[in-house]
């Protein structure tokens, strides 16, 4: 049975669109499937993070709960966890379900407020259609900004262990804090931000578990945020055209840019870093299997640029790999990462320069031990 209250609701505000779409492509309003599987995700890999067996549910050997088994192990005096754990279900499936277990968790998404963003156009830099044209990429979604806010409500449909509570806390603090949820994350969508108000419902009941259960796996995310300082407003930026895509694309994408800026302080520009930094890995394979190719997803994703000021934005780029996968893209970062080539227009970057500041590195480890250490 559902409570009437949620045990845990979450207050979010945009930083860059968010975007969930529907069978026709479109935004209208979000998604709670969307962000339900997106949560799912991140929690899974959380796990993993704690040494636990994850099922993949693309797959065949995924978690399936045997009915006959189950109601003999609760007439035998187990608890629904022990026995869950009898037929391996995993974690991610314990707590957001699987075949023949509707797991112990609902979310439902309240949007308050939220406005679509004029939609913008961005012309890539390589890639040509069949006329030798640039090919065009597509930003769209909603913002939920000033007065807005975007409330997760959790409700619990079984009991949740204070080990399930924590690991849901940990699994919206990162995606808050250092990565971004719904569709289109790899393009720079759904960076979001807790609201300070509600910091306190993700605070941690037991983070000792937290502390002495993490695993020090080979595989990691990785998480790298930068600051791009501008010489120049980049309200003045826009207004020259001095952004690539903006020169010769007609008043109402230099307008959506204006607009979009002013309103919600984001630039469409993780586009041109993710191109940049693709091609600067000259390894093919390396490279594909970085940042995928067709038929398969990127392991790496990049935001749009945040307002920091009217100057400066913040950029997060994150991913999932082998340590060595980590290493090599923060080199490809650090060495070969020439923005003021990439980021405006080939009439304009000789006028304008733009620096990385602020630059850090964290790995899922070093975020978790902040958190319990009280820092984040």
């Amino acid at each position: 049975m559902i409570e009437k209250e949620p045990f845990i609701s979450i207050k979010l505000q945009t930083r860059t669109p968010l975007w969930t779409g529907n069978a026709d492509r479109n935004t209208g309003d979000i998604k709670t499937s969307n962000i339900w599987g997106n949560i799912r995700w991140w929690y899974e890999n959380i796990s993993r993070m704690y040494a636990k067996k994850v099922c993949d549910p693309t797959v065949k050997e995924k978690c399936q709960l045997n009915h006959k088994n189950f109601w003999i192990d609760l007439i035998a005096g187990k608890t629904a966890d022990e026995a869950l754990d009898n037929q391996e279900i995993c974690p991610a499936c314990k707590l957001f379900g699987c075949a023949g277990w509707s797991g112990k968790l609902k979310l439902v998404v309240e949007e308050k407020g939220g406005r679509k963003i004029q939609d913008i156009r961005v012309p890539s830099r390589t890639k040509k259609n069949k006329e030798e044209k640039p090919l065009m990429r597509s930003l769209s979604g909603k913002m939920f900004a000033g007065e807005d806010r975007l409330v997760l409500h959790f409700y619990k449909r079984k009991e949740i262990s204070l080990q399930e509570k924590d690991m849901l806390r940990l699994t919206i603090r990162m995606i808050s804090d250092y990565a971004a949820i719904g569709g289109r994350t790899s393009q720079g969508n759904g960076v979001v931000q807790v609201m300070t108000e509600d910091d306190g419902n993700l605070a941690f009941e037991n983070p000792q578990y937290l502390k002495e259960n993490l695993s020090n796996s080979t595989k990691s995310f990785f998480f790298i945020k930068f600051n791009l300082i501008f010489n120049e407003s980049i309200a003045t930026i826009i207004k020259q055209e001095g952004f690539w895509g903006l020169k010769n694309s007609g008043k109402i994408a230099k307008l959506a840019w204006e607009n979009n800026w002013r309103k919600y302080g984001f630039i469409p520009i993780g586009f041109h870093i993710r191109d940049t930094t693709r091609r600067m890995e000259r390894d093919k394979n390396l490279r594909h299997k970085l940042f995928g190719e067709r038929g398969e997803g990127s392991k790496i994703l990049v935001s749009h640029g945040y307002k920091v000021n009217e100057k400066t934005v913040q950029v997060r780029i994150w991913g999932y790999g082998d340590n060595e996968l980590f290493v090599r893209i923060e080199e490809v970062i650090k060495k070969y990462l020439n923005l003021n080539k990439n980021l405006f227009s080939e009439t304009y970057n000789r006028y304008n320069e733009v620096k990385i500041a602020n630059y850090t590195k964290l790995t899922d480890n070093d975020i978790i031990n902040q958190y319990i250490a009280g820092r984040s």
